[in-house]
């Protein structure tokens, strides 16, 4: 649809039809509600800041359940959120958070309180998304677009995800602990929770991966620290009590700290490898020490950002998403961990 005809029935000029279109010059709020209105009816496809003026002063609010355990990872994941928000100031977007504040605590009250608060998206780290399955089923019958992050549950029905396929983690990370480990010994998976589908996935593509390429290795064990620092501290101490041969231990959650402050403490530094996952400034002295040798990095501040965009083109722009969207990960060494967007932060 052209821009004369957009001008003709707007009755105005054509110069007037394209600052209203591309948010440029000055031009009353009146005229410039009637003209996207105009453009939206005849089918003209306008930019998301453009389609957000014509729907006037309406505020839009995007709902937003990220954990706060695993603060480095997590934290990254909102400050992506916020700062792709930063983008679009000029529009009355706000965010609604509520969270839970320990690892483990259930979602379930908080994407409830979430969807009572007049929002128009709903951006999820689900965790163990069973129990929300009603939840987004509710959200779903009700018009809000439901964008997981970081983790997916394959039943649910939100409508879109966006992450790091957790098998490609999974299979990243056993290929480079065959590798440093010269394709012999036993080594252990340290997860959160087997109820979450990425950290199953990891889990299970890790073994597969590590015992494909080491020919005379074998995953021996897997241990839930359910993303609490305590119990994993405790649990993987007594795997290295218990494993006395144990050469190499994947991480396949944000939580390596104390996985490598266990080690330290049954005095096995120098004897058990740790593929991590993700990055923060703390693991910083592990990988000088070279205990930790790796880590497959999700990039969190993106994966932030890229869900907000999605959220913002359902709301915005009325557009279909795509059930998924996936963000390469990188391997993170002691050679370039300072190219790192948290190293450089701290």
């Amino acid at each position: 649809m052209s821009i004369p005809r957009i001008a003709k029935l707007a009755n105005v000029s054509l110069g007037t039809v394209d600052r209203a279109l591309h948010n440029r010059g000055r031009i009353s709020e009146e005229t410039r509600s009637k003209i996207l209105r105009i453009a939206e009816e005849l089918g003209y496809q306008t930019n998301p800041r453009a389609r957000a003026l014509a729907i006037g002063h309406r505020q839009f609010r995007i709902g937003v359940c990220i954990p706060r355990a695993l603060r480095q990872y997590f934290d990254s994941i909102y400050d992506g959120i916020e700062s792709e928000l930063n983008h679009f100031s000029e529009f009355r977007i706000s965010l609604v958070n509520s969270s839970p504040e320990q690892p483990g605590d259930s979602r379930h009250q908080h994407i409830a309180y979430l969807l009572q608060q007049d929002i128009q998206a709903l951006i999820v780290c689900p965790g163990d998304s069973h129990e929300l399955t009603e939840l987004i089923v509710s959200a779903k019958d009700a018009g809000i677009p439901v964008i997981f992050i970081s983790s997916d549950a394959p039943a649910n029905q939100r409508t879109s995800v966006v992450w790091v396929d957790p098998e490609l983690l999974g299979r990243i990370a056993g290929e480079l602990m065959a590798r440093f480990l010269g394709g012999r010994g036993q080594v252990a998976v340290v997860t959160g929770n087997l109820s979450n589908h990425s950290h199953s996935k990891r889990a299970e593509s890790f073994a597969r991966r590590f015992e494909e390429i080491a020919v005379k290795g074998r995953c021996i064990e897997t241990v839930e620290g359910h993303d609490d620092p305590k119990d994993t501290f405790e649990k993987v101490s007594v795997l290295l009590r218990r494993k006395a041969n144990l050469k190499g231990i994947y991480v396949a959650t944000g939580n390596c700290i104390p996985v490598c402050e266990a080690i330290d403490a049954q005095r096995k530094a120098s004897g058990v490898q740790v593929i991590a996952t993700d990055f923060f400034p703390e693991m910083v002295p592990y990988f000088e020490r070279q205990m930790i040798v790796a880590s497959v990095y999700q990039r969190p501040y993106w994966l932030g950002r890229y869900a907000l965009q999605l959220a913002l083109k359902a709301v915005l722009e009325k557009k279909p998403l795509q059930p998924s969207y996936l963000v390469q990960p990188q391997v993170i060494l002691a050679s370039n961990m300072h190219l790192a967007r948290e190293y450089k932060k701290s």
